[in-house]
């Protein structure tokens, strides 16, 4: 917000007023900001939004444009479904094309685009099924392609109501999903009953005991007197000789 002060030239009285305005928003909950007032008397000040505008509680964004406010014309939208369709028809294993579109596309792409509608589907070798839908409104439609062996024998106006009841099937699946009780996995082999006693468990092998080596014996050392009788033995036995 931008406050325009004219003719407040003192900047005594300048910084008066926003001295008054920062107490006066003090007690605000919202964060306030305020600058200072400029050399041309212009003050800007900003505060927090804490919920939403007024427009935005009592508007809702439009379900056609999505909020845009503009939508495509007629004829830009038919020729964006006709390449749309094209393209859907030169992938593999394409069977059918359906196109469930407005009124007005629908007239303009039977009538306009007749020749280009069949030159996909001579080219191709692809079956082109447009649908009129009286409840849908531009820009909305839809392409949806057909591989081999999908097909469905159902008639063309039945379409529309039969895409919107797969549409709220696919829808209800997640919730579902979430509501149901989670299954309890049960084991592979049933007929075999558990043991009531579990089996003992494995006692260790007793350690084999390592050698001891056995300490030397210590040699006892003769003493003074038989070392003196060994020499006189040895030299006795000497003189003999």
């Amino acid at each position: 917000m931008v406050i325009d002060f004219i003719d407040m030239t003192p900047v005594r009285h300048q910084r008066e007023v926003e001295n008054r305005l920062r107490e006066a928003v003090r007690l605000d909950r919202a964060r306030v900001q305020i600058g200072r007032i400029s050399r041309f008397g212009l003050l800007e000040m900003s505060r927090q939004r804490l919920s939403p505008s007024l427009a935005e509680a009592s508007h809702h964004i439009c379900p056609r444009c999505s909020g845009t406010g503009v939508v495509r014309d007629n004829e830009s939208l038919a020729l964006s479904v006709l390449r749309l369709i094209e393209e859907e028809a030169l992938k593999d294993n394409t069977s059918q094309v359906l196109a469930v579109v407005p009124v007005s596309i629908a007239s303009y792409l039977l009538n306009e685009k007749r020749r280009s509608v069949n030159h996909i589907e001579r080219c191709q070798e692809v079956k082109i099924t447009i649908v009129p839908n009286s409840d849908m409104e531009t820009p909305h439609f839809e392409v949806i392609r057909v591989r081999d062996g999908e097909e469905q024998n159902l008639l063309s106006y039945l379409l529309p109501k039969k895409l919107e009841a797969m549409k709220e099937a696919e829808s209800r699946e997640p919730a579902e999903a979430e509501i149901a009780p989670k299954k309890i996995e049960q084991p592979a082999l049933q007929g075999f009953a558990s043991p009531t006693q579990s089996a003992p468990a494995p006692t260790p092998a007793p350690k084999a005991k390592a050698p001891v080596a056995e300490e030397p014996k210590q040699v006892e050392k003769p003493g003074i007197i038989s070392r003196i009788i060994l020499r006189l033995r040895v030299y006795s036995a000497l003189k003999k000789r």
